[in-house]
């Protein structure tokens, strides 16, 4: 399965998602299953982070060159 590189916006939008369901309520039952949502401050932590680096590197794909189009990669031999 292929891991899907979002855009800074994109990201900032499903956090954004996030909050407004931890909004309506944290904890809920699906099924006979209990579900916890994510904790708010985290979710505005990162809210916060993704706005300045939108803010300072505009609506790009994290750790992708402007050359290549491609993810830096780490090698190990």
């Amino acid at each position: 399965m292929a891991v899907e590189l979002l855009t800074y916006s994109q990201q900032l939008a499903e956090v954004q998602k996030a909050i407004t369901a931890v909004m309506s309520g944290q904890r809920y039952e699906l099924g006979g299953r209990v579900l916890w949502r994510p904790d708010l401050e985290m979710l505005t932590k990162r809210e916060t982070m993704l706005q300045a680096k939108l803010d300072t590197y505009g609506d790009v794909i994290p750790n992708r060159t402007a050359q290549t189009g491609r993810a830096y990669g780490v090698s190990f031999g």
